[in-house]
C-alpha cells in the first residue's frame, strides 16, 4: 500500500461507523504527512511496514475518539488536524510496546513488529518511533510534547509493572486489575484531553475516564475469550499469568477453579513451555461459564456510572460511545448490555 487509504475497524459500528466518511479525510491527511517524513534509508523498510503499508493504524479507536469529541465540542479545527499525526504515530509506538509485552504475533490480521522483525529489534523500533513522535510534536505544536511523553512514560512503567507481577497471588488481583485499567485510563485521557485542549475546555474528569477504561478493557477481554483470539496469535492471558475481569469473577464464583488457577500459575515456567492448547481452551471455557455473567452485570453498572460521572454537556456523546462498545458484545452473540 503506497497511498493513504485507511481501513476502519469493521467490528465496531455505531458512532465509529457513522463518522467514517467524515473522519477518513482527516486520517488520510495525517497518514500522508507521516508517509512523507524524511526517514533514514536503513530504517525505511521498518517505517514502511509500521506506517506506510499498514492498512489500519494501530489503536485507531483512540484517534477516532479524539476526532469524535472534537466534532462534538464544535468542530474539528485546523489545530486538531495538525495534531492528529502525532497521536497516530504515538499509538504505533504504543502498539510495539504492547505487542512485545503481550508476546503477540498478530495485530489487525498482520504480523506484529516483534513477530516481523524480532523481539531484539522491537526496543530500538519503539525508541525510533518515540523519538520521531517527539520531533514531530515540537514542529507541530510544542504543547503536544509534555502530554505525549508523560503518557508514554507512564504506560511503559505500567507495562513493566505488569510483566514483573505476572502470575500474582489471588490476594493481589485487585491491585493488578487497577494497574491494568490505569493503562486504558491514561490512553483515554491522552486522546480526549488533546481534543478538549484545542477547544479550550477543561480536561476530562479522571473518574469517568477510569470507568471508560474498564469498559474498553473488559469488553476486549470478554470478546478475546469468546472468539478464542489466543489461537490466532494474540496471546493467552491464562498462560501468561495476566488477570482479566472474567477470570477474577470466575474464581470468586468457583473456589475450586480459583485453587486450580493458583496451582497452575505456581508452575509458570512449565505453563509457558506448554504447547497443549486444548487444556488452555478448556480452562478459558470454564472461566466463561463461571465468570461471564458476573462480568457482564458489572459492565452494565460501570457503563451507567461512566455516563453519570461525565460532564453534563458531554453525556449524550459518552452514551453514544459506550453503546458502540457495548454493541461489540451483541456482535459475538451476547445480548447487548443496555445503558440506563
Amino acid at each position: 500500500m503506497s497511498d493513504t487509504t485507511i481501513r476502519f475497524p469493521q467490528k465496531f459500528q455505531g458512532i465509529f461507523q457513522r463518522s467514517q466518511a467524515s473522519f477518513a479525510p482527516h486520517l488520510q491527511g495525517a497518514r500522508r504527512l507521516l508517509n512523507q517524513l524524511n526517514i533514514p534509508a536503513p530504517l525505511q523498510h521498518v517505517w514502511d511496514y509500521v506506517v506506510v503499508d499498514n492498512p489500519q493504524p494501530s489503536f485507531i479507536l483512540l484517534p477516532l475518539l479524539y476526532l469524535s469529541l472534537a466534532e462534538q465540542l464544535g468542530g474539528i479545527t485546523p489545530a486538531h488536524q495538525r495534531a492528529l499525526p502525532v497521536i497516530m504515530l504515538t499509538m504505533e509506538a504504543v502498539a510495539v510496546m504492547d505487542d512485545t509485552v503481550d508476546i503477540a504475533s498478530r495485530r489487525s490480521e498482520r504480523a506484529t513488529v516483534p513477530a516481523r522483525f524480532g523481539v531484539t529489534q522491537a526496543t530500538p523500533i519503539a525508541t525510533i518511533l518515540t523519538a520521531t513522535v517527539a520531533e514531530l510534536a515540537v514542529q507541530i505544536d510544542p504543547r503536544l510534547v509534555q502530554p505525549t511523553m508523560n503518557f508514554l512514560r507512564e504506560l511503559g512503567a505500567l507495562q513493566i509493572w505488569e510483566v514483573e507481577h505476572s502470575y500474582p497471588e489471588q490476594t493481589d488481583w485487585d491491585e493488578w486489575m487497577h494497574h491494568r485499567y490505569r493503562q486504558g485510563q491514561i490512553a483515554t485521557e491522552f486522546a480526549l484531553n488533546l481534543a478538549l485542549m484545542y477547544h479550550r475546555q477543561p480536561f476530562f474528569p479522571t473518574t469517568p475516564a477510569y470507568f471508560f477504561a474498564q469498559i474498553m478493557q473488559d469488553i476486549d477481554d470478554v470478546v478475546g475469550l469468546l472468539e478464542q483470539r489466543a489461537q490466532f496469535g494474540e496471546g493467552c492471558d491464562l498462560q501468561r499469568g495476566r488477570v482479566i475481569a472474567p477470570l477474577a469473577d470466575a474464581c470468586d464464583n468457583n473456589l475450586q477453579l480459583a485453587s486450580f488457577i493458583n496451582q497452575l500459575w505456581r508452575k509458570k515456567q512449565a505453563l509457558l513451555n506448554d504447547t497443549h492448547q486444548p487444556t488452555l481452551q478448556q480452562l478459558n471455557q470454564h472461566v466463561l461459564e463461571a465468570g461471564l455473567a458476573t462480568t457482564l452485570d458489572r459492565l452494565n453498572q460501570i457503563a451507567i456510572a461512566c455516563e453519570e460521572q461525565t460532564p453534563p454537556a458531554l453525556q449524550s456523546w459518552m452514551r453514544d460511545v459506550i453503546c458502540t462498545f457495548m454493541a461489540r458484545l451483541s456482535g459475538i452473540g451476547l445480548a447487548q448490555t443496555q445503558v440506563a
